[in-house]
């Protein structure tokens, strides 16, 4: 395998981390370790692409909450997700808006 296929995949197993499309669902936090939001830690992905649009993810982890902002970029041919997922670290699933949505989890 060439050396750079390994680092593509790397990169692909980072973004699946953090962002996942399944079916017609988008995924955020799918597969976070809990250590990556300890309190000062934050996430940033800016314009991932997805087959929903480009995608937005910021997650700031303080010490009683996390704040977590999404935006989809939707844009021209982008559909629109059944479902926008967000997997918390307390093993709960919230729905959040497919458009957009800051959200504020108390730990």
């Amino acid at each position: 395998m060439p050396h750079n296929w390994a680092s593509a995949e790397f990169v692909r197993l980072m973004r699946h981390m953090l962002v996942f499309e399944r079916g017609e669902d988008l995924e955020l936090l799918p597969a976070v370790p809990p250590h990556w939001l300890a309190p000062g830690q934050r996430i940033r992905v800016e314009g991932t692409p997805t087959r929903f649009g480009p995608v937005d993810l910021h997650v700031a982890a303080e010490p009683e909450r996390l704040v977590i902002s999404f935006r989809r970029q939707g844009g021209t041919g982008a559909r629109r997700p059944a479902r926008v997922l967000l997997h918390l670290p307390d093993g709960t699933t919230r729905s959040l808006d497919p458009e957009a949505e800051t959200v504020e989890v108390s730990r």
